[in-house]
């Protein structure tokens, strides 16, 4: 964006993301492309109880942590058999997860595994709360054969992710609720706050909802910011970018309004070059009583810097979620 002065780590981290580039196998299924451009509710309704195997408390530094597997709501096809098995990691300060407030936590682009977000969040849940991180479609114990990295195949397999991603928070918070625990939030960071924004508008409950260094809609930051020097254009035949920013733009026309009790507080960085200051403020505006609260910096060293003030909006907004339910 003109006039938007963007933090030199980020331009740093656009440049070592480049290589490789996702999308190098161009635009990938038709019939996942169709149904994101064309269907209203490409979420379909939610089914019943996710069942899922939860393993015995096990240590983990001061918290304590049960492992969880489950198949992800999401086909096998269209999503790839590889990725269809689903895993979770729970965490709480004690080794009896009673009823408790309990977040939803997803990952980052790029996250493979949980250290990261259970270094944002580990303090929260040694003060009292609960934390289940969901390891992210397509990463990690979940990256398909061909796929390098963490770097997407074709644009359908981000769909694919976004989509299998917001159905499993969702799974996820239905079955927190069916064991008892009455206050629930969906956070992340980048990525993982997009679609715990996405995954909440969906969700037809009150929830505490802090998306952090994210906003309302992902074509800028494809089309625009410092992650589209990782995408491989030139696999995508003509005008890609006006084509891929009308199919993001047509994700954000469909989404639901956020239910009116819960209650969202977001954060964002002042100079973050992957996330423009706009998208923000346009993610507020569509959340009538959400707070924004900002950081200075860019969109690595928010996270690096200033995690203290992400894991204070999340106490804030479970608190105020706790006021009206």
């Amino acid at each position: 964006m003109t006039g938007t002065r963007h933090h030199w780590l980020d331009r740093f981290f656009a440049v070592a993301l480049s290589r490789p580039r996702m999308f190098v196998d161009g635009w990938g299924d038709s019939e996942v492309l169709r149904r994101a451009a064309e269907d209203p509710d490409p979420l379909g309704e939610r089914e019943g109880p996710l069942v899922i195997r939860w393993g015995d408390p096990e240590p983990l530094g001061r918290l304590w942590a049960r492992t969880g597997a489950f198949e992800s709501p999401i086909p096998s096809p269209p999503l790839p058999a590889a990725v269809r098995p689903a895993h979770a990691l729970w965490v709480t300060a004690t080794r009896d997860p009673g009823p408790r407030p309990t977040w939803v936590v997803l990952a980052a682009s790029g996250e493979a595994g949980f250290k990261r977000r259970l270094q944002l969040v580990g303090p929260v849940v040694a003060a009292g709360a609960g934390a289940v991180l969901l390891e992210n479609p397509y990463y990690g114990l979940r990256r398909p054969a061909g796929q390098r990295g963490t770097k997407v195949r074709t644009v359908a397999d981000q769909l694919l992710m976004n989509l299998a991603t917001i159905r499993e928070a969702l799974a996820l918070v239905d079955h927190l609720a069916a064991a008892g625990h009455t206050r629930l939030g969906l956070t992340g960071y980048s990525m993982g706050g997009h679609m715990a924004a996405y995954a909440a508008c969906h969700a037809g409950r009150p929830l505490a909802v802090v998306p952090a260094a994210t906003g309302l809609s992902a074509e800028p930051i494809y089309t625009e910011g410092a992650l589209s020097r990782a995408v491989a254009w030139d696999r995508l035949g003509e005008a890609p970018r006006a084509r891929l920013g009308a199919l993001l733009r047509r994700i954000v026309e469909t989404l639901p309004q956020l239910h009116p009790d819960s209650r969202a507080v977001l954060v964002a960085a002042r100079c973050d070059g992957f996330v423009f200051p706009e998208q923000v403020e346009a993610l507020h505006a569509r959340w009538p009583g959400s707070e924004l609260r900002w950081v200075e910096g860019g969109h690595v060293t928010a996270l690096v810097r200033d995690a203290a003030h992400i894991r204070r909006a999340m106490v804030d907004a479970m608190a105020r979620l706790e006021a009206v339910c």
